[in-house]
């Protein structure tokens, strides 16, 4: 991987006194065993913003202020130059409160005397920028890399029931999905909490999802549209959660195609009421399409 200029460790001179008293007290085995010590950060870099957290066993009772947040860092220098020659440029990290809402893409981990863990969160909208990550490169380091799976949600169909057709669903309804009778099967995949999809369409011999392109805006998000009482109108999103390892979403390209429609998947499908309802059931082939079937 080419080179890059990594993000500095601080200069000892730098640690308050309080932040060594506490790193003493660890060292010498008089604080008690605790839970890992987590801190987080964030970055802007050209293809969005990330989040990372560092946790560390050596460092579980060290309270979070600018010179604990640079020992934590110090202790992940080495994936921390790892990450910036990946992405291709330096990142400037400001700690942050843990709010992160996008989905975790891998974590790089130490386990010799550094014993640290890095996680990357990035929104799906930066996968497809970023180069294939090889892990032949960390053949000679300290590190090792794991690849999240992510359950992410794939919304299937928006939906407009008048009340009649409503008092009907909690009876093993089966409602057809008008999509899947299309050419275009148009989709949505997101992560829960993110504003950020990537669109996709589904076909179906064999059954698998296509991605086109990604979306971060509400002008590309496929929204139901809130009950009319004056219509007698209730509206429903069904969707079912897919998984799917993130280094397939690495460099993607439109018209790449995932095998993630499995049983699981077409098994746990849920429609969403806007009344507050919820109907789960299954994905079944019907004749040149799909339909919902709600459990009993």
């Amino acid at each position: 991987m080419p080179s890059s200029k990594s993000t500095q460790s601080p200069a000892p001179n730098e640690f308050s006194a309080d932040a060594f008293h506490q790193l003493h007290q660890l060292q010498s085995g008089s604080a008690t065993a605790a839970e890992p010590g987590v801190a987080w950060f964030r970055a802007t870099t050209p293809t969005g913003e990330l989040f990372i957290s560092v946790k560390t066993a050596r460092f579980s009772q060290l309270r979070m202020n600018d010179a604990t947040h640079a020992l934590f860092l110090g202790l992940a220098q080495e994936q921390l130059t790892i990450l910036e020659d990946w992405l291709g440029c330096p990142l400037d990290l400001s700690p942050c409160e843990n709010n992160c809402a996008h989905p975790e893409v891998f974590t790089l981990s130490r386990r010799d005397d550094y014993q640290s863990d890095l996680t990357l969160y990035l929104p799906l909208s930066s996968l497809q920028a970023l180069p294939i990550f090889f892990e032949t490169d960390l053949e000679d380091s300290a590190v090792q890399i794991t690849w999240a799976l992510q359950s992410l949600c794939l919304t299937l169909q928006h939906f407009e029931f008048s009340k009649r057709d409503f008092a009907k669903l909690n009876n093993q309804a089966i409602i057809l999905l008008p999509l899947s009778f299309s050419m275009g099967w148009n989709t949505h995949l997101r992560s829960a909490g993110s504003t950020t999809q990537l669109k996709g369409s589904i076909i179906k011999a064999p059954l698998m999802w296509i991605v086109n392109e990604y979306a971060n805006d509400g002008h590309h998000q496929i929204k139901p549209r809130r009950a009319n009482p004056l219509a007698g109108t209730i509206n429903g999103t069904l969707t079912t959660v897919v998984h799917i390892p993130m280094q397939a979403l690495i460099g993607f390209s439109a018209g790449q195609a995932y095998d993630i429609l499995n049983d699981s998947a077409l098994n746990e499908a849920r429609l969403s009421l806007d009344n507050g309802e919820c109907i789960h059931g299954s994905i079944k082939p019907l004749g040149k399409g799909f339909a919902f079937h709600a459990n009993a």
